[in-house]
């Protein structure tokens, strides 16, 4: 282990390749690979929490059209069922 004052970081050498550490916090810093694979896991993961946001959008989409279907055909039943009962009240023989 080195410790560079002009860096304030910690230098380990682990299998053959040269880790920082942060002083203070003992955590060690990312490598360029290390943070372009952080980088495309998180966008990864940004896109698929989108495309799940879009898919349950389109699917309550779908569900308000259908409920708004059926609400326009109960109203439809329940008109004809007025109707019906107007033309055959208990009155008429």
């Amino acid at each position: 282990m080195l410790y560079s004052a002009v860096l304030e970081l910690e230098l380990h050498l682990e299998d053959g390749q040269l880790h920082f550490y942060a002083t203070e916090t003992g955590h060690k810093l990312l490598t360029h690979r290390e943070a372009e694979q952080a980088r495309f896991q998180a966008e990864q993961a940004r896109l698929q929490a989108e495309q799940a946001h879009l898919q349950a959008e389109e699917r309550a989409s779908r569900e308000t059209a259908l409920r708004q279907a059926a609400e326009a055909r109960v109203a439809e039943l329940e008109a004809q069922l007025r109707a019906f009962q107007a033309h055959h009240s208990p009155e008429d023989p």
